[in-house]
């Protein structure tokens, strides 16, 4: 009775009790209504409402797993996300890499710092012992050390050429603002700067890396802290005036500061003010020469001129007039820019006056006479001459490229013509002032079938580059390979084909010039018997100069070589092709460049032209094949490369003359071939 009590008491209390669940069932739990472990204060701990087995639910299996979110990494293509990657580790270890530098540096600087903290400072009484010390130390690149001695140094230290050798080391390693601070620091402890010392600021100032504005800011404002020493006291007690530091090595100092920072105007001026005459000499000139030639800017003819007139002036104006090699060599590279026709003749102008003081005769005969020089030039008819003789390389070469520029004046309408009619139609302008042969495009190119290739404008006397190159050869100048370039260049272009042939042949082929006699044709120059190969570039001027003189080149090879075997043996084109591909094969570069591919197709152009007098059969064939091989192009292999329609036009023509040669000949199979790849050579697209 009192147990039935307290049961019903409970389940009046707690009626969501189950009493008549049996105690079995109370015990067990549904496993999935458990809180997550992973929850504060829930581990090992059930649900306070547990649930009867029967109403146990159980997990879905049917439901497919949640989506993950997805980044914009995700959804890039794979070869996107790979270059991405790359790219971040690419960056990462450039940073790795710049960071480890860094604290290899600063750990330099500390070992450094230590080193000068424990370093014991030399004393030196002599300036002489102090300088000499400070050289070693400055091979040694131990800078520090240096500057610690001179400062322990105070009575060997007042002397400027000991504080001249560390200013020169900053200089060439354009520290600018070191090199400032150290001479602000020379000044303070009593050494008066010299002129190498200004010299030293102002190379610093040109090797340094400052903005070109600022750099002539700076040039201008350090010039002018440049006076007269003040009147000092000697130690007779007599006042004595100092001279002037402002020499012609501190003004070329900042003149090589201007140069640097491109301001060729305010050069030109500092040159015209004539404010400085007194610190000027021949490499003065030769600096501003050089600056006008190699900065291009609206003024060029005006600041050509006015420093032009200004070197004649000085030169003139010396006691003894004189030039050196440099200051040729400027004046070179100044008429090579300039329009202006006397002054591309002015440098012809001064080497044969001093020629002439020397030998006694001129360097060009009476019918190559040059163009007359300005009046106010006042060219004087004997100069001194000082390293131009023996001629070195440098100053031949400059002297033909100024001979070829007056040549190129002499014959412009020739010239024009013969570019106008010849090399329209393949894009091509021979540039003498470079000694090689430039392509350009022709925008509207005759065609080759109404190109004539008779050379009609041809000078009947030789060239002055002709005349000029004898002359330095009998002055036993040293001709180089570019030397032979401009020559060969001039000779083509100015209609001197068959006369630069000639030469060509009488150097290295004796047995085909022998052979070989073009009517009317007297060359001047004798490129020797020994030789050396042409270049590549002086071989494009010898093709173009073989396509101008082909009509010529042809009845004298019929005169000469009697049968047409021989002649097909011995042809002078296809012996010019021959030695020019050896020189290709032998070459490191080995690849045939645009302007010698122009050069071949203009000149199988030539070949295969209908005009002109009828051409050997099988001479012509053998050429062509011989040219087609240098272009990359054989029976069942096309693979050079062409330029335009025109070009591949004219390889295809070239081709198709072969096809009809061979077929001429009976050979049918060599016929298709060369059918075929006349076919290919038109279908090909570059």
């Amino acid at each position: 009775m009192l147990a039935r009590s307290s049961t019903s008491l409970a389940a009046t209390a707690r009626p969501w009790l189950g009493l008549a669940r049996p105690a079995a069932r109370l015990l067990q739990i549904d496993v999935h209504s458990q809180r997550s472990p992973s929850r504060k204060g829930s581990e090992g701990r059930s649900n306070s409402h547990t649930k009867a087995v029967g109403t146990t639910r159980s997990p879905r299996q049917d439901l497919p797993p949640p989506p993950q979110r997805q980044t914009w990494r995700d959804r890039m293509p794979k070869v996107a996300r790979e270059t991405m990657l790359q790219a971040r580790a690419a960056a990462d270890a450039k940073k790795a890499a710049s960071a480890a530098s860094a604290a290899a540096k600063r750990e330099a600087e500390r070992s450094d710092i230590k080193k000068l903290a424990n370093y014991k400072a030399n004393r030196f009484s002599d300036a002489y012992l102090l300088a000499e010390h400070v050289k070693r130390r400055i091979r040694q690149n131990r800078i520090d050390e240096a500057l610690l001695d001179i400062r322990a140094s105070p009575r060997a230290n007042a002397e400027a050429p000991v504080w001249n050798l560390v200013l020169l080391h900053l200089a060439r390693q354009g520290m600018y603002r070191k090199s400032m601070d150290l001479f602000n620091e020379m000044k303070k402890r009593g050494a008066r700067p010299d002129e190498r010392t200004w010299a030293h600021l102002f190379e610093s100032l040109a090797n340094s890396a400052s903005p070109p504005a600022k750099k002539a800011t700076d040039a201008r404002a350090l010039l002018t802290r440049i006076a007269p020493e003040a009147a000092t006291t000697s130690d007779s007690g007599f006042i004595q005036r100092g001279k002037s530091l402002l020499n012609p090595v501190v003004f070329n100092g900042y003149l090589k500061a201007l140069a640097r920072s491109g301001q060729v105007d305010l050069l030109v001026e500092s040159i015209t003010a004539n404010q400085h005459e007194n610190a000027f000499d021949q490499a003065t000139f030769t600096i501003a020469l050089n600056t006008v030639a190699r900065t291009r800017t609206p003024n060029f003819e005006a600041n050509a001129a006015a420093v032009v007139d200004h070197t004649l002036a000085y030169i003139h104006g010396a006691a003894k007039p004189a030039f050196d090699a440099e200051l040729l060599c400027a004046l070179c590279a100044v008429a090579q820019k300039s329009a202006d026709a006397q002054l591309a003749a002015l440098p012809l102008h001064l080497v044969q006056r001093t020629n002439e003081a020397l030998s006694g005769r001129s360097m060009f005969p009476a019918d190559a006479e040059l163009p007359e020089p300005r009046a106010k030039w006042n060219l004087c008819q004997r100069y001194a001459h000082q390293g131009v003789f023996p001629i070195p390389s440098r100053v031949a070469n400059w002297l033909l490229m100024a001979a070829s520029r007056v040549d190129k004046d002499r014959y412009a309408d020739a010239v024009k013509l013969r570019t106008d009619a010849k090399n329209a139609a393949s894009g091509l302008v021979v540039n003498l002032h470079h000694g090689d042969v430039t392509a350009t495009p022709a925008a509207d190119a005759p065609s080759a079938e109404t190109t004539s290739s008779t050379s009609t404008t041809s000078p009947a006397a030789a060239l002055h580059t002709e005349h000029l190159f004898s002359w330095l050869q009998s002055r036993n100048a040293d001709l180089d390979a570019l030397a032979h370039e401009v020559l060969f260049a001039s000779m083509a272009q100015c209609g001197r084909s068959e006369a630069l042939l000639a030469a060509y042949f009488a150097a290295h082929h004796p047995t085909a010039a022998a052979a070989l006699k073009f009517d009317g044709t007297v060359s001047v120059v004798t490129l020797g018997k020994n030789a050396a190969d042409p270049t590549r570039a002086a071989f494009a001027s010898l093709l173009f100069a073989a396509r101008d003189a082909i009509d010529a080149l042809q009845p004298a090879a019929r005169r000469n070589l009697g049968t047409e075997e021989r002649r097909a043996r011995e042809s002078p084109v296809a012996t010019l092709l021959e030695h020019y591909a050896s020189v290709v094969q032998d070459d490191v570069v080995g690849d045939t460049t645009r302007t010698e591919t122009r050069a071949l197709i203009s000149l199988g152009r030539a070949l295969t032209s209908p005009g002109g007098p009828p051409r050997p059969r099988a001479a012509t064939a053998r050429v062509l094949e011989i040219l087609l091989a240098q272009l990359g192009v054989r029976p069942g292999s096309v693979d050079g490369s062409f330029g335009g329609e025109p070009d591949r036009e004219a390889v295809a023509a070239m081709a198709k003359h072969l096809a009809r040669s061979a077929r001429e000949d009976g050979d049918e199979k060599r016929a298709a071939e060369w059918s075929s790849v006349a076919t290919q050579v038109r279908g090909r697209r570059e």
